[in-house]
């Protein structure tokens, strides 16, 4: 008992210790060479992506497309958290178990 006690301390030191190691050396990889990063790779083709747009006067259109895939996404998402809070999984477990739903 004593000794996790004592050990339970130095397990959350060295997670946090990792993780914050590992969040220094991303930051550090970004910004020495971007282009073995996901995070990298995505800003290059995003900044292509916007000159691309402005060059061929397409703004209204892309901007038009962004607003309306970020709609699609809150829809969603508004979407699932109203089920959940409403509790529909657990309403589809209750008919389950009153014989209403499949048997696997």
């Amino acid at each position: 008992m004593v000794l996790s006690s004592v050990l339970e301390p130095v397990f959350v030191l060295v997670s946090w210790s990792s993780i914050i190691a590992y969040h220094f050396h991303l930051v550090y990889i970004v910004r020495r060479k971007p282009l073995t990063t996901t995070v990298g790779i995505t800003n290059q083709v995003r900044c292509k992506w916007v000159q691309c747009v402005m060059e061929d006067r397409r703004d209204i259109l892309a901007n038009k497309k962004l607003r309306d895939v970020v709609d699609r996404i809150n829809l969603l998402t508004i979407e699932t958290l109203r089920r959940q809070s409403l509790g529909y999984h657990s309403q589809t477990e209750k008919k389950r178990k009153n014989g209403a739903g499949f048997d696997l």
